[in-house]
């Protein structure tokens, strides 16, 4: 026999699966009702649901950047206007193609995996030069160098 519970917005009984769990809690709404409240809220506050939406992407990049160091590993650049996550071995295409996620998706998994190794920040300029000549021209100066 399944448990039925009554929603207090819609009044109608629903098996437990239809209303969201918090840790031990259920909602008191059902699932149909918070998409709907959801729904009309968005719609009336667009503005501040872009605004909301900006500062979640630049904190998510915020959190996943300082997870991987915060700075470029070749050139050191700050700026995390320039910065990327590199896949340190390759693979970097076939991963997002396989997990079907890119950009601000690809930290939101990276994040729930728990910022797993493998992955470290590289600048653009740096990420680019490496996916096309094999080596960053700071690292082929730095062998350059330690030869010289």
């Amino acid at each position: 026999m399944v448990k039925l519970f009554a929603c207090t917005h819609c009044r109608e009984s629903k098996p437990a699966d239809e209303f969201y769990k918090n840790g031990k809690y259920r909602s008191s709404w059902c699932k149909q009702c918070c998409i709907n409240l959801t729904k009309v809220w968005y719609g009336n506050n667009t503005k501040i649901a872009a605004a909301y939406k900006i500062v979640s992407k630049d904190r998510l990049r915020d959190q996943t950047f300082k997870a991987y160091g915060g700075h470029c590993v070749c050139c050191g650049e700050t700026n995390y206007a320039f910065l990327t996550i590199d896949h340190i071995k390759g693979g970097g295409r076939k991963q997002r193609n396989e997990l079907k996620r890119s950009g601000v998706m690809f930290y939101a998994w990276l994040r729930r995996q728990g910022f797993p190794a493998g992955y470290q920040t590289l600048c653009f300029n740096c990420n680019s030069a490496k996916h096309r000549y094999g080596i960053c021209p700071h690292q082929s100066t730095k062998k350059l160098e330690v030869v010289a």
